[in-house]
């Protein structure tokens, strides 16, 4: 927890990194942009402006800096923290779409919460469940995988392994029925070559009689 918390040392970070708000990102360039202007004016090209206005400009940009780290230590709370699913109507939703096996209604439902709020950790299990009830394993996977990278997946990490063992029994179990369809297969001709051998003897020896 401590090292995603690092990201808030960089104005604009926490809600680029976190949320994916396009507004923050340009603030975090914006700020890159800054400290590298201030580095040239500096030490490369000192006579650009002056050393007085440069260190007023440090003397402010380490103001606003701190505002910042400030503010994003205060916001980081509200930024890593998922909406209560069970206060969520359309997730109550998405769980009786689920429960009457309309699988690909709740996976529907399931997208659009996750996509407001892409780090709801129940939301991504219940559309785990429903990728593998539809038999997409490896999708499935794979949101699982993302899954366990976010820090409010922590309380579901028993789901998260019970979910993997669930998919990977499963995955065998098609493979398993994949060989034993094949087996079959490459039987059967074998069966009609040894009975239409066994119809052309008894043909022969009828006609021997």
């Amino acid at each position: 927890m401590l090292g995603v918390r690092v990201v808030c040392f960089w104005p604009g970070l926490p809600g680029a990194w976190l949320r994916g708000r396009v507004h923050q990102l340009f603030l975090a360039l914006l700020a890159t942009w800054a400290v590298c202007f201030l580095l040239l004016a500096t030490y490369v090209w000192p006579e650009w402006i002056g050393l007085a206005t440069v260190r007023t400009l440090w003397f402010a940009a380490a103001i606003v800096w701190l505002f910042s780290v400030v503010f994003g230590h205060w916001q980081y709370g509200s930024l890593v923290r998922s909406h209560a699913p069970e206060q969520s109507a359309e997730f109550v939703q998405a769980q009786a779409e689920y429960l009457h096996g309309n699988w690909f209604a709740a996976e529907a439902k399931l997208l659009a919460i996750l996509q407001d709020e892409p780090r709801d950790a129940e939301a991504m299990l219940l559309l785990v469940s429903v990728l593998r009830q539809t038999r997409r394993w490896r999708p499935a996977l794979r949101r699982l995988n993302q899954l366990e990278l976010l820090e409010t997946a922590q309380p579901w990490h028993y789901e998260i392994a019970r979910e993997k063992l669930l998919i990977e029994r499963a995955i065998a179990g098609s493979m398993g029925t994949e060989a034993d369809t094949n087996d079959v297969n490459e039987t059967t001709p074998e069966l009609e070559a040894v009975s239409s051998v066994e119809t052309e003897a008894g043909e022969n020896s009828g006609y021997d009689a």
